[in-house]
């Protein structure tokens, strides 16, 4: 078993897909497979299982996926050695983020440093801050932006953007004539949520439990622009980033500020724990922490806190 197909292995477990990861790796779809069947006959074990048309890890294959991240880590460290003097930079990079940090955040600091280090591929995936810091747990993202808080038994973290929650209304609501309001007026309320895959639910959960009442959910949903299409219908009410409302304007909505301290919201760029970090991504971090204040209009970026990646 080489190095090659350890490459192999790890992309199929990335995409959950024998087209998608032979599309990447720039073979043919029975190459691919032969090349994992030959895996399985060394091991002795089936890596793969198919599950709603998906490519899932047996027990087997997890184990191998935990080590074979770690060596390909140490492969590509070394192989970096030979490159460190010279100008060109090539690698790659797995990123994971919410959908909305991709929009609001992501979408101009990637391609500000794909033009600067154009032999560095970036590899994006979407998803709410629950599985992205499953993915980042198990070595399938190099990096992830997901909303805080962060485990320091885990991760390796950096705040990146504080981004506050506020309590958005249509104008017809009748708390739409206020400036802020206590999380016990909103017992009665129906809501309208993130599902539990993005970091907004377990927020709001928990603040509304902790004002002593359990939330009355209307409707979830994955996509802010639908929840907040439905607030605009005085459908429910809903947690939202104020990030949304300085790029987007929506004339028939009031947003309203929450004194409680969960709603003071960081997003956040973490690594796995004690994990190696590969030149490209440490040219990655690097690039979005030093740009991103002025390429983010009216954004609210801090300066790194917390424990820095190295």
């Amino acid at each position: 078993m080489d190095i090659h197909e350890l490459k192999c292995f790890t992309q199929v477990a990335k995409d959950n897909s024998y087209s998608v990861a032979a599309a990447k790796l720039r073979l043919s779809q029975p190459a691919l497979s032969k090349i994992i069947q030959r895996m399985e006959i060394e091991l002795g074990s089936e890596l793969f299982y198919t599950f709603r048309r998906k490519q899932r890890l047996t027990d087997a294959g997890e184990a191998l996926l935990r080590e074979a991240v770690r060596v390909i880590h140490e492969y590509d460290s070394i192989s970096e050695l030979k490159n460190q003097n010279q100008t060109s930079f090539e690698g790659e990079i797995y990123l994971g983020f919410p959908p909305i940090a991709g929009i609001f955040y992501f979408s101009e600091l990637i391609a500000g440093f794909s033009r600067q280090y154009p032999g560095i591929r970036i590899n994006i995936r979407e998803g709410g801050s629950q599985a992205v810091m499953e993915d980042v747990e198990a070595g399938t993202l190099d990096l992830g932006c997901v909303g805080g808080p962060v485990s320091d038994d885990l991760f390796d973290h950096i705040h990146f953007v504080h981004d506050n929650y506020c309590l958005v209304v249509s104008d017809r609501h009748p708390l739409a004539n206020r400036d802020s309001v206590r999380l016990e007026e909103l017992r009665n309320e129906r809501f309208i949520v993130s599902d539990g895959r993005f970091s907004t639910f377990h927020i709001m959960r928990f603040a509304c439990r902790e004002a002593g009442f359990e939330p009355r959910i209307a409707l979830y949903s994955s996509r802010w622009d639908f929840i907040i299409q439905m607030v605009r219908l005085n459908y429910g009410i809903s947690f939202q980033p104020r990030s949304i409302f300085k790029r987007f304007t929506f004339p028939d909505v009031h947003l309203l500020d929450i004194p409680h301290p969960a709603m003071d919201n960081w997003l956040e760029l973490i690594t796995k724990k004690d994990a190696y970090t590969s030149r490209a991504l440490n040219l990655f971090i690097a690039y979005i922490t030093e740009h991103a204040a002025q390429n983010l209009e009216n954004s609210t970026l801090a300066a790194p806190m917390a424990k820095c990646i190295s």
